[in-house]
């Protein structure tokens, strides 16, 4: 849409409640809930709340910045991006999730179609649509019911498939699965012909495939082993206790890996240490 009342021209994406959908007391909560959440937010990461109000038919809308760009996996692959690229984007992504994470605000969707890159390169978070606010013990204030839970399941935590309360440790864990596939360009636990509740098994049962498993004969593979492995399965852990305790300090060990330095995954190898001290520019 473009703004028209004559201050200034200006090209906006507009969200709007569908009628008769403006009837459902529980998707204008959501909607009005999306719309607060957005207001609290002010990240170059995250597209902002521009003006929100109700139609001239009584239908609920907001306008947020219009993001001119391509899912992160489309834009990786079409790019060509080496390893050492796409980790750098992934780690500005984690600075726009923890800055959600410090207004106590957990996304609860994040997946590539929810994470757009301009052509410069800029990558903007999108949709927050079934973000939740924290309560004071860091979890999320409502228990979904099993039938009306809101989740990607490529993509969701265990405790998402269980319709546990989420916490900042389920973005951590969609994080982990968003490195995964931009590493290995699959996702973890999708197979051909698996239905809905075989994905959901897998997630709460199975150990995803290392993603250096997945590039063994890809020239990738000697970036992804070891350091990488670590990081991503370590954000993916069942138990959201052991995964990364943030959205920073999972962008954080991205970025020591770059630099040539030891992460802090729990699942590093020490035997790996000396290597990483020699290494100084991994993933040309």
């Amino acid at each position: 849409a473009h703004r028209d009342d004559g201050e200034f021209d200006a090209r906006v994406a507009l969200k709007v409640v569908r009628h008769g959908l403006h009837l459902d007391a529980r998707m204008v909560r959501r909607f009005l809930d999306e719309r607060q959440i957005l207001a609290a937010l002010d990240h170059p990461g995250i597209a902002r709340l521009l003006d929100g109000g109700i139609t001239d038919d009584g239908l609920p809308f907001f306008a947020m910045d219009f993001v001119d760009g391509v899912p992160i996996d489309r834009y990786c692959e079409s790019r060509g991006l080496t390893v050492r690229e796409r980790l750098e984007l992934f780690a500005r992504v984690c600075d726009a999730v923890a800055h959600a994470h410090g207004k106590q605000i957990v996304h609860r969707d994040i997946k590539p179609s929810n994470i757009l890159v301009t052509d410069a390169g800029e990558p903007r978070l999108l949709d927050f649509g079934i973000a939740k606010l924290l309560d004071a013990t860091g979890a999320s204030t409502e228990i979904t019911r099993r039938s009306e839970r809101l989740l990607t399941p490529e993509y969701a935590s265990p405790e998402q498939i269980r319709g546990d309360p989420v916490v900042v440790a389920s973005d951590v864990y969609c994080l982990g699965v968003l490195l995964y596939e931009l590493l290995t360009g699959q996702r973890p636990f999708r197979r051909v012909n698996r239905s809905s509740h075989e994905l959901e098994r897998a997630v709460l049962e199975e150990d995803p495939t290392r993603p250096s498993k997945i590039v063994r004969r890809d020239p990738r593979y000697r970036h992804v082993k070891g350091d990488l492995d670590a990081i991503v399965l370590t954000a993916m852990h069942k138990m959201p206790a052991d995964r990364y305790p943030s959205a920073m300090e999972l962008g954080a060990d991205v970025r020591r890996h770059l630099g040539g330095e030891p992460v802090s995954s729990r699942s590093a190898s020490s035997a790996s240490r000396p290597q990483r001290s020699r290494r100084r520019n991994p993933g040309d």
